[in-house]
């Protein structure tokens, strides 16, 4: 298997885009902060789903996934869209 790192090209814009990401999240977290009741479910979905878009990105270009074999770069992805479901089920089902 022939071993090849991103670009810094590639890796500067994943930050950027993380960054950006970031950004979104703190402002869908904090769109109900003055309001006594807690964060609707619909904004939960949206700051995971970001999360799972941010853990992603820095799975396949930081730790340079997109590299490995299908499998293993599958299962990552996998793991992190079933912890992040499973926390937004658990937030949905909570009184």
């Amino acid at each position: 298997m022939h071993f090849q790192s991103p670009s810094n090209r590639r890796l500067t814009w994943t930050w950027l885009v993380l960054v950006g990401l970031t950004l979104a999240s703190m402002v869908g977290g904090r769109a109900t902060a003055g309001d006594p009741h807690p964060l609707g479910v619909w904004v939960v979905v949206v700051v995971l789903a970001i999360t799972t878009v941010k853990a992603a990105q820095v799975l396949l270009n930081f730790l340079n996934l997109r590299a490995a074999s299908g499998g293993w770069r599958q299962g990552f992805l996998v793991a992190v869209f079933l912890i992040n479901a499973t926390i937004a089920l658990i937030y949905a089902f909570t009184p």
